[in-house]
């Protein structure tokens, strides 16, 4: 008698675990929730997992994530964007945004009516020099808002220079509250000054010259720059037949730019022509007009160029495309090739021509995870090339030392960044960022989320820190004190 045997078949269903987490945007300066912030969540190789906005109480929740790390990015307008490093699974992420500063006032003749169209600019300092940023116009009631200022520290300033053909009265560049001392605004985020007013300089006096060592029926562009700022430009002008009028300059000490031929115009410079001439001058006027400044115009001369890597990497390019900007305000720019080239790690490249006048030195179009190390300067006028060195990305790894801050975040930030980088700080106390670019930063550590505590504040209470490329820069953050309980 045969036996029946009975098979059991036991299936097994696997579930994968999944992981959403919420949160909350608040302004860093006031702590008011924000609603309407962008909330993206990426893995660590960028791609995109969640798109979510904060809602009307500033409280944002994923889309459901596999359990791991991720990187948000929070932006709203007229704040910091941010970067979040954080797990799927962790407690409520509360995001600070920092505003950005905003400065409104007007612009005034002398005698005090309002000026319309008049150019107003945020400046920042360069060194001992002030540079001044993209500039917006006055409306027709001579008000002007600079808002979207970055944390940092920026003076203001206004003019009525742009490119003619004859020249204008009222050249002159105004500072606040005055040219010799000019007040620092200092952003940290939600600061707002109302009522800066800034009054244009008066009369002048007439200021003439020629161009000579070039064809006289060639156009040039002449630039006028004060001579303790000469970034600051005060007007621009063309020659006619070879000569130059600026028909009233305020008193003071200038440098007097040319650059040509002139083979047309942008909005407040001239284009100049790929194989152009330069010349440069000075003028002190004081109590009375000057009317024969002569400029020599030679051609301009090459710069030379240097590429390094910082350390052997495959994250750089071993040729690169370079760009130069002047840092002097000289009213006119190439037309074609003449201020940029490429630059190869097989020798020295000579770039140009060039104004003889300092330029920046950046290296273009640069593949991600590499960068650029520092700012470059080169000057034609000198023998010394400029050495332009790229790396890969930086990374800083740390552990917070005394009183560790279980919940709590460090804080990274970098005056040329756009972009605010906080992470969780582990139960051990250990945090890390990677993928920076090469630099000096600023880093803090602050209480857990839900504290009041400023991600930027004011107070300077952030330590420097140098992230070299290509390597791991180790660092021991002392722990802030937990806030008293009320």
């Amino acid at each position: 008698m045969a036996h029946l045997r009975q098979t059991c078949v036991v299936f097994f269903w696997v579930i994968p675990v999944t992981l959403a987490f919420d949160g909350l945007v608040v302004e860093d300066h006031t702590g008011v929730a924000l609603a309407s912030a962008r909330i993206q969540v990426r893995t660590p190789d960028g791609r995109l997992v969640s798109d979510r906005d904060s809602d009307r109480s500033g409280r944002f929740a994923t889309q459901p994530l596999e359990p791991g790390r991720y990187r948000l990015e929070i932006s709203k307008p007229n704040y910091l964007p941010a970067r979040f490093d954080v797990r799927a699974g962790d407690e409520t992420v509360q995001i600070r945004l920092v505003r950005l500063g905003v400065v409104t006032g007007r612009v005034l003749d002398p005698a005090g009516p309002p000026i319309p169209n008049a150019f107003v600019f945020p400046l920042v300092r360069d060194g001992e020099l002030w540079e001044p940023l993209p500039t917006i116009q006055t409306d027709s009631r001579g008000v002007y808002r600079l808002h979207g200022l970055r944390p940092g520290r920026y003076a203001i300033g206004a003019s009525l220079a742009r490119f003619h053909s004859r020249g204008f009265a009222g050249a002159g560049v105004a500072l606040h509250p005055n040219a010799r001392e000019p007040k620092e605004f200092e952003v940290t985020g939600g600061e707002e000054w109302r009522d800066v007013d800034l009054i244009l300089p008066g009369s002048g006096f007439p200021v003439s010259g020629t161009v000579v060592g070039a064809d006289r029926d060639r156009g040039f562009a002449i630039g006028l720059a004060m001579r303790e700022q000469p970034l600051i430009s005060v007007a621009v002008v063309q020659t006619q037949d070879g000569a130059f009028l600026f028909e009233s300059v305020p008193a003071g000490d200038y440098f007097v730019f040319a650059s040509g031929p002139v083979r047309g115009s942008s909005f407040r410079e001239a284009l100049i022509e790929n194989e152009p001439l330069f010349g440069r001058a000075e003028v002190a006027v004081a109590g009375q007009g000057q009317s024969d400044i002569v400029v020599q115009v030679q051609p301009g001369r090459e710069g030379t160029v240097l590429l390094r890597h910082q350390q052997p990497t495959a994250d750089c390019p071993t040729s690169v495309a370079m760009g130069f900007s002047r840092k002097e305000a000289w009213g006119a720019i190439s037309a074609g090739s003449a201020e940029r080239g490429r630059a190869a790690l097989d020798g020295p490249q000579a770039l140009g021509p060039l104004a003889p006048a300092p330029y920046q030195v950046v290296a273009n179009d640069l593949p991600e995870g590499c960068y650029q190390v520092g700012q470059t300067f080169i000057d034609p006028r000198n023998e010394e090339p400029a050495v332009v060195t790229l790396a890969a990305a930086a990374q800083i790894e740390g552990r917070l030392t005394g009183a560790g801050l279980l919940g709590g975040v460090v804080v990274l930030t970098q005056s040329a960044s756009a972009v605010i980088r906080t992470t969780q700080v582990d139960p051990s106390g250990r945090f890390a960022f990677g993928g920076l670019p090469p630099g000096e930063y600023l880093i803090t550590a602050r209480p857990p989320h839900g504290s009041r505590s400023r991600w930027i504040s004011p107070d300077g209470d952030a330590f420097p820190i140098e992230a070299v490329g290509g390597t791991t820069t180790e660092i021991d953050l002392p722990a802030p004190k937990l806030p008293e309980s009320p």
